[in-house]
């Protein structure tokens, strides 16, 4: 439907190429939003920090032809500032496209009659396959067969596999597919032990492995931790008896409280024979911070005494709902005081939890805004942080605030 590209953008919106280089550098620095996205009728608008204040960038397609305005003090269309926000847009109208096709794509699949369990498994686990061969996949051997192995993708980023069985392809992977599917497998697990068939005498060799440690792992369909183990020297018996409380033969967790795993993690950790994977000691942390916040809440609701000014009573359930969250969202109608809500769960967390720094990430234009409110309303400081990419980084490392 659209035809943007960079090219475009260079002939046809920069007025020369020393504005086209521009708009390259305030694209890629970042100091922009946009506030209007709709592919549909061709209507996009962006809020740029530019030098002397906050433009506004408006962008509209129509009759097969981009037209691009701006408020800045440029004497002309092809701003610098143009140019930063198409090449933004060209990013979001890809991202927009590929959605648009998987969405008509899962629209169509939708029509088709319902698959059982057993069919959707195998259609899935065939997809992984086809991953696996076309993707452009490097595998980092391990010193054997049986153990870990890393899975490279096209972007550098790299998946720890562990294989228990490599004939059979029985394992785990880091992936976030794999922890989430219980499918017990992944497009890196496929190409691991697809590339290590290849090599000469791969079964005769696995026979002759054991697996070189007791692996503890996250098990995606019990929603617990499970162990592997199949070396039978004394100090592994002993590993095993020692986890038999929380462990039974089949290496399956027992109890319903994960937290019972708690008191063998600091012995096991340091323990070279024991690998305890990472999405385990995960699930552990996570209810380790439960526990800390439950027993924080035993404390009672602090005071909002530090805020210079009244709060109404729905400002102070706000606060009483939000303290205690890792993440939450205060959905009030425009107007009714959400920033002092901000500004105080801020500083609750301070005092309760020891934060340092916080961030504040909105709009250019609101940035004097919320320096004004929260030096009004309390006792903190603020800074505002803008600039180039550079230079705002510099500004946050060195505040206090």
């Amino acid at each position: 439907m659209y035809d943007l590209s960079v090219n475009y953008i260079n002939e046809n919106i920069a007025d020369s190429d020393i504005i086209f280089q521009r708009g390259i550098h305030i694209y890629e620095a970042g100091a922009y939003y946009c506030t209007t996205f709709d592919p549909d009728m061709g209507n996009f608008a962006y809020e740029v920090d530019g030098n002397y204040g906050d433009y506004a960038t408006r962008i509209n397609f129509k009759q097969d032809a981009w037209e691009v305005q701006c408020d800045c003090p440029y004497p002309g269309n092809g701003c610098k500032h143009a140019v930063g926000m198409l090449l933004d847009l060209k990013d979001k109208l890809e991202e927009w496209t590929e959605v648009k096709v998987v969405e008509d794509e899962e629209a169509v699949e939708a029509e088709k009659p319902l698959l059982s369990r057993e069919e959707l498994k195998k259609q899935v686990m065939e997809d992984r396959k086809k991953r696996a061969v076309s993707e452009n996949l490097k595998l980092i051997r391990g010193d054997t067969f049986k153990g870990e192995h890393l899975v490279e993708t096209e972007r550098g980023k790299q998946y720890s596999i562990t294989l228990h069985d490599p004939i059979s392809g029985t394992g785990h992977c880091s992936c976030p597919d794999f922890l989430t599917s219980q499918l017990e497998v992944c497009k890196h697990l496929f190409f691991c032990v697809e590339e290590l068939k290849k090599e000469k005498k791969f079964e005769q060799q696995v026979a002759k492995e054991a697996f070189p440690f007791l692996d503890i792992y996250w098990d995606s369909i019990s929603g617990k931790p499970r162990f592997f183990c199949e070396r039978k020297e004394a100090s592994f018996l002993e590993l095993r008896e020692s986890l038999s409380e929380c462990f039974d033969e089949q290496g399956q967790f027992i109890p319903e409280d994960l937290s019972r795993f708690f008191p063998h993690t600091s012995q096991l950790r340091d323990n070279k024979l024991v690998r305890i994977q990472e999405p385990v000691l995960e699930h552990l942390e996570h209810i380790l911070e439960e526990q800390q916040l439950q027993e924080i809440q035993a404390d009672g609701f602090p005071s909002t005494d530090m805020i210079k000014t009244k709060l109404y009573p729905y400002q102070e359930e706000g606060i009483r709902f939000g303290v205690f969250k890792k993440a939450v969202l205060i959905g009030d109608e425009m107007g009714l005081g959400k920033t002092l809500q901000a500004i105080a769960l801020g500083i609750l967390k301070k005092e309760i939890f020891g934060f340092k720094k916080i961030l504040v990430v909105t709009l250019a234009s609101m940035k004097e805004q919320w320096n004004r409110e929260i030096e009004k309303f309390s006792d903190e400081k603020a800074m505002i942080i803008e600039g180039s990419a550079q230079k705002r980084k510099d500004i946050y490392m060195n505040t206090s605030h």
